[in-house]
C-alpha cells in the first residue's frame, strides 16, 4: 500500500482502525454503503452535532466526504481519458471555508453525497479493469484499488466522526454525563490517562482532525 497514507495515518488508521490492506470488495462496500449509513446516523437531527476533539460538525464532514469522493472521481476520469493528466492537490481546510461547511443544510450535503456516488461508479466504469495509475505529487503513485483505499478509509474514518458526535449529543441530552466537558482540556483533549485512551469505547474513537493540529488540513 501507498507508504505516504500509512505514515501519515498509521496502519491500521489510529483514527478509525482501517486497514489498508483491506479486500477491493470491502472497500467498494465500504463506499457504496457510506450514503445510507451517514443517513442513517443523522436522521432527525439536524447535523449541527460536533465533538470538542473535532473540527468540524457533522455536517461539515457530510459535504467534506461530499467533495472529496467527487473530487476523486474527476481525477480518475482524467487519468483515463488523458494518461498523462496529473493529481492537483486541494487544501481541505481552504474549501471547508469557501463552501461554509459547518452551516451547510444537511439534506442538501446529505444529498450532495449520493451524486457524489453516482459520479463514482461512472469513473470507475470508465476507468474499466485498465491498469489505472493516478500520480499525486504527496501521495506519489495510486493504482486504482489504492484510490478505492482512499475513500474506503474516508467513508469510515467520517463515519466514525459522525457517530461519535452522535453519541455524545445523545448522551448529554440525556443528563447521563453532566460533567463531560468539564474533562476537558483547553485543546479539546479529554484528560485521560495514556492507558484509558487504550481503552476507550469503540463508538468513541476520535479522528485525527483535532482544534489547532497543524496535520489538520493536509493536501488531499
Amino acid at each position: 500500500m501507498n507508504a505516504c497514507l500509512t505514515e501519515r495515518y498509521g496502519n491500521p488508521c489510529r483514527g478509525c482502525g482501517y486497514t489498508w490492506s483491506t479486500d477491493a470488495d470491502v472497500c467498494r462496500g465500504m463506499i457504496e454503503e457510506s450514503p445510507g449509513r451517514v443517513a442513517a446516523l443523522l436522521e432527525g437531527r439536524d447535523g449541527s452535532e460536533n465533538l470538542p476533539v473535532l473540527e468540524w460538525n457533522a455536517r461539515a464532514y457530510v459535504a467534506h466526504m461530499a467533495d472529496n469522493l467527487r473530487i476523486w472521481s474527476e481525477r480518475l476520469a482524467a487519468v483515463v481519458l488523458d494518461p498523462s493528466a496529473l493529481v492537483t492537490p486541494y487544501e481541505e481546510g481552504d474549501l471547508a471555508r469557501a463552501r461554509g461547511y459547518q452551516s451547510l443544510p444537511l439534506q442538501g450535503v446529505l444529498w450532495s453525497l449520493g451524486r457524489a456516488l453516482e459520479d463514482w461508479r461512472v469513473a470507475e466504469a470508465l476507468a474499466g479493469s485498465g491498469s489505472i495509475v493516478l500520480r499525486h505529487p504527496e501521495q506519489g503513485r495510486l493504482e486504482l484499488h489504492e484510490v478505492r483505499c482512499v475513500l474506503a478509509h474516508e467513508a469510515n474514518h467520517h463515519t466514525l466522526d459522525i457517530s461519535s458526535a452522535n453519541l455524545l449529543a445523545l448522551v448529554l441530552s440525556a443528563g447521563l454525563f453532566d460533567n463531560a466537558l468539564a474533562s476537558l482540556g483547553e485543546d479539546g483533549s479529554a484528560a485521560l490517562s495514556e492507558d484509558a485512551r487504550r481503552r476507550r469505547p469503540v463508538g468513541m474513537v476520535t479522528s485525527d482532525r483535532r482544534r489547532g493540529d497543524a496535520r489538520l488540513f493536509s493536501c488531499v
